[in-house]
């Protein structure tokens, strides 16, 4: 990902006037870099083994914890700054509740 792109696209969707929508936009990309930092480290690896004393055994990946609640905060911040459209607002919406079955 282009993070210079990224950044210049949310730029030009914002207010720049306001220093408010400039930090949430400054925050935002901060935030996508951390993501992406995390996820190289990650990689493929989702098990790590844990030794401890003459025990080992194996757990979920800490990283991706923190990868979830960095997905959140991009969800939440990107909601603020209006990014995401809302439900049934996609055109080709035409869904029934017999769908839901």
């Amino acid at each position: 990902m282009n993070q210079k792109k990224m950044r210049e696209e949310l730029l030009s969707k914002i207010n720049s006037d306001s220093q408010i929508e400039i930090e949430k936009v400054e925050r935002y990309c901060l935030l996508v870099k951390h993501f992406a930092a995390i996820e190289r480290k990650v990689g493929n690896n989702n098990l790590v083994v844990v030794k401890n004393g003459s025990q080992e055994y194996w757990k979920v990946n800490p990283g991706i914890s923190e990868m979830n609640k960095i997905n959140a905060q991009l969800i939440n911040l990107g909601k603020d700054m209006g990014l995401s459209a809302p439900p049934g607002s996609i055109q080709g919406d035409d869904y029934g509740a017999g769908d839901l079955v």
